[in-house]
């Protein structure tokens, strides 16, 4: 193989990493959204505030709180997650208030199965897990 060849197969697989690399990072942001819209969608709302308190961390959960009603959750998530650039890094989808877990336990008639359980139970019939 001449010096040419090589380089552009060498420019061609780092074309193609680049690709598999970015479509790995959109599907990422894909999957972390859908999780997001799952649980705010089957949140409990009596309040709105545990709806509100979804959040979104890069790396670690965002342990945070806020006493916001509003349902703000899915547009501060998106902005989060829209900032991820490398495919390769964790994101934490995460609800950090002291009832939370109450809640995730059935306490709640309008969710009594719970909220995470359920949206990962539907994330691994979806992706074949």
């Amino acid at each position: 193989m001449s010096d040419e060849n090589l380089t552009n197969f060498r420019l061609s697989l780092e074309k193609f990493g680049k690709l598999t690399e970015e479509k790995h990072t959109k599907l990422i942001r894909m999957v972390a959204l859908d999780v997001l819209r799952r649980v705010v969608l089957k949140s409990p709302v009596r309040t709105g505030r545990f709806r509100a308190n979804w959040n979104v961390g890069i790396g670690s959960p965002d342990l945070s709180t806020t006493e916001e009603t509003a349902n703000t959750a899915m547009q501060k998530g998106a902005a989060v997650v829209e900032g991820v650039k490398d495919g390769n890094v964790a994101i934490y989808v995460s609800n950090n208030l002291d009832y939370a877990e109450a809640l995730e336990h059935g306490h709640s008639k309008q969710a009594p199965q719970g909220v995470v359980g359920v949206t990962v139970a539907e994330m691994q019939a979806t992706m074949g897990g």
